[in-house]
């Protein structure tokens, strides 16, 4: 009875401390790595102001409507000197009048069952693209932020809006939490081979668009297609993807990706010829440059095939 009793009150002591660590793993600042994810994360620096910011730009999260996810923080001076203390998360709903309904607040809900919600939301309206644009955005504590991102899986709703983050999204809102140490936030921003102005503003990232280069990337040879991927009908078949072309004219197979999910399998097929693609790569002030192409792929049944 007694050592049943001694078991206890040492569980109990290691109770919270247990507790404390799993708190501390999950409000951790990501260790810099290669992450799997293939969104756009630029950092910059906003001459009338003097203030830095990192920026993971909008991102798809969901599809019927278009809802774009976005994260940010800014900081005094060029170099970061320290974490900062908020982040700010904006979501963008694309076309979708009354997409957000009545809702004030969002509202994360964790892999634990916890609950992360912003203040009273910020909205904006923007329609100069052709498009209906709404977004509605507020700062969340860095703590709050980093529990999302180490998350495995996350919902999320604001009023009648609701959407899944799921691990490529996380990933990249883990690449982007990953730059919050000044030492990490050096190192990514030495490592962005993209120098761009615009603005007011001194951005850096891994590529260029076609529009911000002297001499943009063209084929150099006729770009092999692959078979018609097995299981698939053989009909004209349409697929947009995106890719980033190197400095040596060579796709970076890490950044090829299809725009949508129902071309997986066009993809992967897709996958296989890359390496036989070449390129006379882009330029910039008389360097050659990476930069990112977004092209359409014709699938075409050849006569006499099966």
């Amino acid at each position: 009875m007694r050592l049943a009793s001694a078991l206890l009150f040492v569980l109990a002591a290691l109770a919270p401390t247990a507790r404390a660590q799993s708190t501390a793993s999950r409000t951790a600042i990501p260790a810099p790595r290669s992450f799997a994810h293939h969104e756009t994360i630029q950092m910059g620096y906003h001459e009338p102001s003097g203030y830095g910011l990192v920026e993971l730009r909008p991102m798809l999260v969901g599809e019927h409507p278009e809802i774009r996810l976005s994260a940010m923080y800014n900081f005094k001076g060029r170099a970061l000197s320290a974490p900062p203390e908020a982040v700010g998360i904006a979501v963008q709903a694309i076309d979708a009048p009354g997409a957000f309904g009545a809702g004030k607040r969002l509202v994360f809900t964790l892999d634990d069952g916890t609950t992360v919600t912003t203040d009273s939301l910020i909205t904006v309206v923007d329609q100069s693209s052709g498009h209906r644009v709404e977004t509605r955005s507020r700062k969340v504590l860095r703590r709050d932020f980093l529990r999302i991102v180490s998350s495995t899986r996350v919902t999320a709703r604001a009023g009648t809006l609701e959407f899944t983050l799921g691990e490529a999204q996380l990933e990249a809102l883990r690449d982007f939490a990953s730059r919050m140490t000044p030492a990490a936030h050096a190192a990514a921003l030495a490592a962005a081979s993209a120098q761009v102005r615009t603005q007011s503003f001194q951005l850096k990232r891994d590529w260029y668009e076609a529009k911000e280069v002297d001499s943009f990337a063209r084929p150099s040879a006729v770009q092999a297609l692959p078979p018609y991927p097995p299981g698939v009908e053989r009909r004209p078949w349409k697929l947009a993807v995106r890719y980033v072309v190197d400095t040596s004219g060579h796709v970076d197979p890490a950044s090829f990706e299809g725009m949508d999910p129902a071309d997986s399998a066009y993809v992967a097929a897709l996958r296989q010829v890359i390496p036989l693609w070449e390129f006379k790569p882009a330029e910039k002030d008389g360097k050659h440059v990476r930069q990112i192409i977004r092209q359409v792929v014709t699938f075409e049944p050849t006569p006499g095939q099966p």
